[in-house]
C-alpha cells in the first residue's frame, strides 16, 4: 500500500485533529488541576489542596520538568517561561499520541492484546475489567491503569517512549479527550495504515502542521532554535529514494566485498552496476587505459570494461550504518532489511573475518543458521544501525519504528514473544545540550579527580550547548580532544612539581594555578592524558547511571540528559561504513551562524552541504554517504568552494540522480539523491536526470535495470568531473559534452569582457520594506522609494519596474535592519538588463537608470562601448541554445548559474 496524496491528506487532518484535542486539554489540566499557567505563572503546592497524594507527587515533577526546560531556553526570562511551557505540552501531546498510536499497530501486528482500537470495549480491556471486579475505580479510572500497564510492558524494550516514571507522564488525557483521540485513530478509512511501517513516521511529520512552519519562515528567515529548526526539515524520504541510495551504499559494498556473489543483486532493486565490471583480487591492478576517451559515445563509455578495486571482507557485525538526521527512521528500517540479508549470506561463508567485537566468526558464535536468524535482528539494532536526531520526538518514533521491525521478524520466525531476544541497547540518540543545572554540574564535577577533569568536562558541557541547534554538525569529540591537548601541553610546559623542588630559586616565576586555564598540579604522569578523554566519558556514564537511581525527578532529568549527551559524543566519536541522510538544508540556526564559518569554511552558506563535508570525513577509508539534498549545491556560484575544495578536489562524486520539484512531499526545493565514496579511482560519475517527469521511480527503475544488461537510457550520462572542474565556479554541467567545455573554455567570459553580472539586495522583510508603485506618492518616488527589480514577466527587451523598495538614508535604514544583505551596492541605479533566475528560456529585457536589483533577479551592466554587443548576445539563441542539450528542454539554466558569465565571446569578433 503506497501513501497516496489522498492517504496523506486523510492521516494529516487526522494528526492535527489528535494534536489539537491534546494540546486543548493538556493545557486545561496544567491550569486548572496542577497551578501552571501559560503566561508563566505558577501556584505554590501548599494552595493545591485539592490534589490527591499522586496528584501532588506527578505536580512537583511537573515544576521540575518546567524549570528544567527553562534552564535550557535562551531568551528574556518572561520569553524562557513562555517557551519552556509551550515545549512542556506540546512534547506531553506528542508522547500520548504516540503511545496509543503505537498501540495500535501493535494490535495490528499481534504484539499486544486488542487495547486500542475498539476503546473500552477492547477485548483486552473487557478481560482486565473482569478481573480488577471494579476494585479500580470508575470504568475509565480502570481503563487508564490497563493502559498504564500496557505502556510499563512495553517499556521494558521501548523506554524511551513508554516509560512512566518521566515528568512528561504525569499528565493523562481526560475521559472525553480520550474518547475524541480514539474516534480520529479508530477512522474505519485508516485501518489499513495502521499495518504499514511507514504511518507512525507520517504521524511524526503531521504532528507539527504546515501553517507552523510558515509562520516559522514568516517570522525569521533563519531558524531561531533547535525545534524551528527541527519542524521546518520535517520532511518525508520518498521510498524509491531511501531504496536508491541505500542500494548503492550499504547494498554496493557487501557486492564488492562479495565479488558480486549475492543475492542482493535482485534484492537492490536500484543497485547501479555494469554488465562489463570486473573484481579485483587482493593486490591486482586494473590494466592500463587506451588514452583518452572523452570522445567516446555514451554508449561506448558504459560498455568498457570496468574494473572494481578490491574491497576486503568484513564480519557483518561491523558494519556500521548511520543516519545523522534520522528524524522517523526510514533509512535504517530499509537498512535493516538489506543487514537481514547480509547476515545470512555470511554465515556459511568459509572465508569469513572475525568479529572486532567478538573476535570470532558468525560460525563460531552461532553454531547453526536459525540460531543467527533469532539473533540477527538484535545483533542489528545493537551493533550495524545509529541514529542521531534534534528532535527527541523523532528519536522516538525512530526507536518505535526499529522495534515494530525487529518484532516482524520474529513473528515471521514463528518465535512466542517470551521466546525473543532481549535488546540491551539502541544506539539513537538525540543531539541535545548537556543539562544547565549549575548546581548539577558542579556536584558532578567535584567529585571527578584529578581536578583537571572537571575542568575539561566545563569546557565541554560549554561547548555542547549549541548541541540543540547544531545537531550532529556540532564537532564535540574534537572539542573533546582539544581541551585534552590544551592541559596536557601546559602540563608539559609547565615546570613540574618535583622540579619546582629542585630548583626553588629559579629566575623565571611560575604563573599562579588560577591564572592557568587548567590545574595540573595534580598530575605526575604522562601516560595519563592518554587516558583522560577515556575518563572522562566513563566518568559522564558512570554519573548519570548513578543519578539515575536517585529520588530526586531534577537529579534524574540531568542524569537523563547527561547520558545522552555522552551517547551522542559516543557516535559521533566512530567511523561509519556507510552514511544515509535526509539533512535539513538552507540557514543555520542564530545561535550557530557565528561558528559555521570557522568550522565549515567550504559550506557554511547551507546546512546540507555542511551536513555532507562533516559526515564525508567520518566514514571508513572505503565508505560511502548517499544523501537526498537540494540540488542547488551542484550549479549556484554561492556553492563553488563547496564543489571545488570538497567534491571535485577529492573526487567523491560517484552516482547522482537530479530529481527536480515535488519529490519530499510538500518541500519547495529541488532535490538531488547522490551517492559520495571516500576512495574512487576513477573521475567518472554516473547522473540519471529524471528533471520534469511525472513517474520518476518507474523512470529511475528502469534506467537502473537497462544499464545491467548493458543499454544506455536516455536519462544517463556519464561523465568525467574533471571537465567541470575546469569551468569557472566548478558548476557540475553534466549535461554538457566535454567538447563543447573544451570549446567554451577557448574564447574570453561575458563578465568581465563585455558586462558585470550581479545579485543586488535581499531586504529580509518585503513587508515592512516593499511597496507597489502606485501606494506611494509621487512625491517620494526617486527619494525615499526607489524602484527595485524584484518582479516582472520574462519578455524581450522591456518589462515595466512597478515595485519600490525603501532606501530613507541612502540606504541606512534598511541596512540597520539585521535581516538584510545589500549587495555590490556600487552597480546600484546603473542601466541595465535582467532576467529571472528560473527561466526556461533566457530572455533579458531592458532596467531603466536609477534601479536597485534584487537578489531574485540577476542583471547585467554594460561595458562601456558594449551595450548592444551584450544585449544581441544574450537575446540571441546562443544564450537559450545552452539551456538546451539533446534535443530536449530543461527546467532551468543551471549552466547559467554563474550566470552569463561563461557565455563564449571569441577573440576575433
Amino acid at each position: 500500500m503506497s501513501f497516496d496524496k489522498d492517504t496523506r491528506n486523510l492521516l494529516a487532518k487526522t494528526v492535527a485533529a489528535c494534536r489539537r484535542r491534546l494540546i486543548e486539554d493538556v493545557t486545561d489540566q496544567l491550569r486548572g488541576a496542577f497551578g501552571l499557567h501559560p503566561d508563566g505563572t505558577v501556584l505554590p503546592l501548599d494552595k493545591l489542596t485539592h490534589l490527591s497524594p499522586d496528584q501532588n507527587s506527578a505536580a512537583r515533577r511537573l515544576r521540575d520538568l518546567l524549570d528544567h526546560y527553562t534552564v535550557g531556553t535562551v531568551g528574556k526570562d518572561s520569553d524562557r517561561c513562555k517557551a519552556a511551557y509551550q515545549r512542556m505540552v506540546l512534547e506531553i501531546s506528542f508522547t500520548i499520541l504516540n503511545r496509543l498510536a503505537a498501540l495500535r499497530l501493535c494490535e495490528e501486528r499481534g504484539l499486544v492484546i486488542e487495547c486500542v482500537c475498539k476503546g473500552t470495549t477492547s477485548a483486552g480491556f473487557q478481560m482486565f475489567e473482569r478481573i480488577s471486579g471494579g476494585a479500580l475505580g470508575s470504568r475509565f479510572e480502570t481503563y487508564r491503569i490497563f493502559l498504564e500497564c500496557m505502556f510499563d510492558e512495553l517499556a521494558l524494550d521501548l523506554g524511551v517512549l513508554f516509560d512512566r516514571m518521566t515528568p512528561q507522564s504525569a499528565v493523562f488525557p481526560t475521559e472525553r479527550c480520550m474518547a475524541d483521540v480514539l474516534v480520529e485513530l479508530n477512522r474505519p478509512e485508516l485501518t489499513h495504515l495502521w499495518t504499514e511501517d511507514e504511518t507512525i513516521g507520517w504521524v511524526y511529520q503531521y504532528f507539527n502542521p504546515p501553517e507552523e512552519r510558515k509562520a516559522m519562515r514568516e517570522a525569521s528567515q533563519a531558524p531561531r532554535n533547535s525545534r524551528e529548526l527541527a519542524v521546518r526539515n520535517q520532511f518525508f524520504t520518498p521510498r524509491y529514494v531511501v531504496e536508491f541510495l541505500t542500494d548503492n551504499t550499504l547494498g554496493r559494498i557487501w557486492y564488492e566485498m562479495r565479488k558480486h556473489d549475492t543475492v542482493l543483486k535482485e534484492e537492490c532493486r536500484y543497485l547501479v552496476r555494469q554488465p562489463s565490471e570486473v573484481s579485483l583480487g587482493p593486490g591486482e591492478k586494473a590494466p592500463a587505459g587506451k588514452g583518452d576517451e572523452t570522445d567516446l559515445s555514451q554508449e561506448e563509455l558504459l560498455k568498457r570494461p570496468v574494473y572494481i578495486e578490491h574491497r576486503p571482507k568484513k564480519d557483518p557485525r561491523d558494519l556500521r550504518v548511520l543516519d545523522p538526521a534520522c528524524g522517523s527512521g526510514h533509512f535504517l528500517l530499509y537498512a535493516f532489511d538489506l543487514l537481514e540479508h547480509i547476515y545470512e549470506e555470511a554465515w556459511p561463508d568459509v572465508d569469513s573475518l572475525k568479529s572486532e567485537v567478538t573476535g570470532r566468526t558468525l560460525q563460531e558464535d552461532f553454531k547453526t543458521l536459525d540460531d543467527l536468524r533469532r539473533e540477527a535482528p538484535k545483533l542489528i539494532v545493537e551493533h550495524n544501525l545509529h541514529g542521531i536526531d534534534i528532535d527527541p520526538r523523532a528519536v522516538q518514533i525512530a526507536a518505535l519504528a526499529l522495534w515494530l521491525r525487529v518484532q516482524k521478524t520474529w513473528k515471521n520466525l514463528g518465535l512466542k514473544v517470551s521466546e525473543r531476544p532481549r535488546i540491551a541497547r539502541s544506539n539513537i540518540v538525540t543531539a541535545e545540550p548537556m543539562p544547565g543545572e549549575e548546581d548539577m554540574r558542579r556536584e558532578f564535577t567535584a567529585g571527578l579527580k584529578p581536578r583537571v577533569l572537571g575542568q575539561i568536562v566545563d569546557e565541554v558541557f560549554e561547548k555542547m550547548k549549541l548541541a540543540g541547534e547544531a545537531g550532529s554538525l556540532l564537532k564535540i569529540e574534537e572539542e573533546i580532544k582539544d581541551a585534552v591537548v590544551a592541559a596536557g601541553k601546559q602540563w608539559r610546559e609547565g615546570p613540574k612539581p618535583e622540579q619546582q623542588l629542585l630548583f626553588p630559586t629559579m629566575n623565571a616565576p611560575r604563573p599562579k594555578q588560577q591564572e592557568l586555564r587548567f590545574d595540573v598540579k595534580e598530575i605526575t604522569d604522562v601516560r595519563f592524558w592518554k587516558q583522560a578523554e577515556a575518563r572522562i566519558l566513563d566518568a559522564l556514564k558512570n554519573y548519570a547511571e548513578q543519578a539515575e537511581n536517585g529520588r530526586a525527578v531534577r537529579r534524574r532529568l540531568f542524569a537523563e540528559d547527561a547520558a545522552r549527551g555522552f551517547a551522542f559524543i559516543d557516535l559521533c566519536r566512530k567511523r561509519y561504513d556507510v552514511v544515509l541522510m535526509n539533512p535539513p538544508f538552507g540557514q543555520f540556526s542564530r545561535a550557530h551562524k557565528g561558528q559555521v564559518h570557522q568550522e565549515y569554511p567550504n559550506s557554511y552558506n547551507d546546512i546540507f552541504a555542511a551536513f555532507t563535508e562533516r559526515w564525508f570525513w567520518l566514514l571508513t577509508d572505503n565508505g560511502s554517504l548517499g544523501a537526498i539534498t537540494s540540488r542547488v549545491g551542484f550549479f549556484l556560484r554561492s556553492f563553488t568552494k563547496w564543489r571545488a575544495q570538497f567534491l571535485l578536489r577529492h573526487n567523491c562524486l560517484s552516482l547522482m540522480a537530479d530529481l527536480g520539484e515535488a519529490v519530499m512531499d510538500d518541500a519547495m526545493v529541488e532535490s538531488a539523491a547522490y551517492v559520495l565514496r571516500r576512495r574512487q579511482s576513477s573521475t567518472e560519475t554516473f547522473v540519471i536526470r529524471l528533471l520534469g517527469h511525472a513517474n520518476r521511480e518507474a523512470r529511475l527503475l528502469d534506467a537502473t535495470r537497462r544499464m545491467r544488461v548493458g543499454e544506455n537510457p536516455s536519462s544517463l550520462y556519464v561523465v568525467d568531473l574533471a571537465s567541470s572542474a575546469r569551468l569557472h565556479g566548478s558548476p557540475i554541467v553534466y549535461w554538457v559534452s566535454p567538447q563543447v567545455v573544451r570549446s567554451l573554455l577557448k574564447h574570453r567570459r561575458f563578465d568581465p569582457t563585455i558586462a558585470s553580472v550581479r545579485c543586488g539586495l535581499s531586504t529580509g522583510d518585503n513587508f515592512r520594506f516593499v511597496r507597489a508603485l502606485w501606494e506611494v506618492p509621487p512625491s517620494e518616488l526617486h527619494g525615499r522609494w526607489r524602484p527595485f527589480v524584484m518582479t516582472g514577466s520574462s519578455q524581450p527587451w522591456f518589462s515595466p519596474v512597478l515595485v519600490l523598495v525603501d532606501w530613507l538614508g541612502d540606504g541606512e535604514y534598511l541596512q540597520s535592519y539585521p535581516s538584510a544583505t545589500i549587495r555590490s551596492p556600487g552597480y546600484y541605479f546603473r542601466p541595465g538588463f535582467s532576467w529571472t533566475r528560473r527561466a526556461v528560456r533566457f530572455i533579458p529585457y531592458a532596467i531603466p537608470a536609477g534601479c536597485i536589483p534584487s537578489a531574485s533577479r540577476y542583471m547585467a551592466f554594460s561595458k562601456p562601448g558594449h551595450e548592444f554587443v551584450a544585449i544581441g548576445l544574450t537575446a540571441s539563441n546562443i544564450a537559450s541554445a545552452i539551456l538546451r542539450f539533446g534535443g530536449e528542454w530543461f527546467c532551468r539554466p543551471n549552466f547559467l548559474v554563474d550566470e552569463v558569465k561563461a557565455f563564449p565571446w571569441p577573440e576575433d569578433r
